[in-house]
């Protein structure tokens, strides 16, 4: 689904290629296997059919997505393809700020850290949705 579709300006394929799997955790060992496997996983016969998905994406699984759903899982492109979302820093400030108070009595030190940055949706074609079963 990715791979067809089309510049809507161009009228030209844009072949973005999968680069991440993400799922929850419930189906990570049998995503696991569907992208790490040589041959076929549901090839039940003796006929040992290469895996036509082998290492297509890197599979990665997050308690958070089990949340919203057992069963479905995204695609995602490649930022270097088609960027999905992006981030942006405050003033532009990508390190971050770091501040200590010490304690005259206690000697004790206190820090605080903190990265002001927002992320926006970029472009939906960098990412699929497939609402499981």
């Amino acid at each position: 689904a990715m791979r067809l579709q089309q510049d809507p300006n161009a009228n030209d394929y844009l072949n973005i290629m999968p680069a991440c799997i993400l799922g929850p955790v419930e189906p990570e060992d049998t995503l696991n296997v569907l992208m790490t496997s040589e041959y076929d996983p549901d090839d039940t016969g003796n006929t040992r059919s290469p895996n036509a998905v082998r290492n297509a994406a890197a599979v990665i699984t997050d308690p958070y997505l089990s949340a919203a759903s057992t069963t479905a899982w995204y695609l995602v492109a490649s930022a270097m393809d088609a960027p999905l979302m992006e981030v942006h820093f405050l003033d532009g400030q990508q390190t971050p700020f770091v501040d200590q108070s010490e304690e005259f009595l206690t000697d004790a030190v206190r820090w605080k850290v903190r990265l002001d940055y927002g992320v926006a949706a970029n472009d939906y074609r960098g990412g699929y949705l497939n609402a499981g079963a």
